[in-house]
């Protein structure tokens, strides 16, 4: 049914492209989410209800992806086993980009441009869900959810890790993304985080880096993913 698949796309947009939608009951899409109460009116926009349904959606939308990174291209960005990155009951979130970084540079570098800025972000939640596995949760910050940012929150044993994840816009940009990162650790009292550029440039040839900053008291993983 069409009015499904318009569903399906505006909770896409609105979950993992942090896409906004002007409210109206017009649309047969917004109607159907506000119906079953998946969606509600904030600010004359829509968005999710609450962070239980947000978090089924991004499942959903996670399990999806894995079955279409192995049936479809027959590539599986979620190859990394938890052991790799997990010792002691601890998880080495540095490792864990890391590979994330190596594995999306080997199955995705050669991708549509289009396809890669409306599906990074999701990619790097299809790679970290199975490390978790039960053991950790995450979910992403609705105030910072948008085409060019958004900050996630990891939780791992008594460990909590600030990921931020964004597009590259040019070097200015990028320092912006460093102060954003700063403030962001501040309000959540951390001293550490990580930041996750995905480079779109036509010379994404150039292999994915990554090194700590540190800014005061302050640091973290600065990685460029191409």
């Amino acid at each position: 049914m069409e009015s499904d698949k318009d569903f399906y796309d505006l909770l896409y947009d609105i979950v993992v492209n942090g896409r906004s939608y002007n409210y109206s009951m017009i649309n047969p899409a917004i109607g159907l989410g506000i119906m079953f109460g998946i969606l509600r009116k904030q600010n004359e926009q829509v968005v999710i209800n609450n962070l239980i349904f947000e978090t089924i959606i991004y499942n959903y939308f996670i399990t999806q992806k894995m079955i279409e990174s192995v049936n479809v291209r027959g590539a599986d960005i979620t190859r990394t086993l938890p052991e790799e990155v997990i010792e002691n009951d601890k998880l080495n979130m540095a490792l864990c980009i890391k590979k994330f970084m190596q594995h999306y540079y080997e199955l995705y570098n050669r991708k549509d441009r289009d396809f890669l800025e409306s599906e990074c972000r999701i990619l790097f939640l299809t790679y970290l869900k199975p490390i978790l596995n039960g053991r950790g949760f995450y979910h992403v910050e609705a105030e910072t959810r948008n085409r060019i940012r958004m900050d996630l929150i990891v939780d791992f044993g008594t460990e909590q890790f600030i990921v931020e994840l964004k597009i590259w816009h040019g070097e200015q940009k990028h320092e912006k993304a460093h102060e954003q990162l700063i403030k962001y650790l501040d309000s959540k009292n951390k001293n550490e985080g990580y930041l996750i550029t995905f480079d779109f440039r036509k010379r994404r040839a150039k292999k994915p880096s990554a090194k700590w900053v540190r800014k005061g008291r302050k640091k973290f993983l600065d990685c460029l993913c191409t």
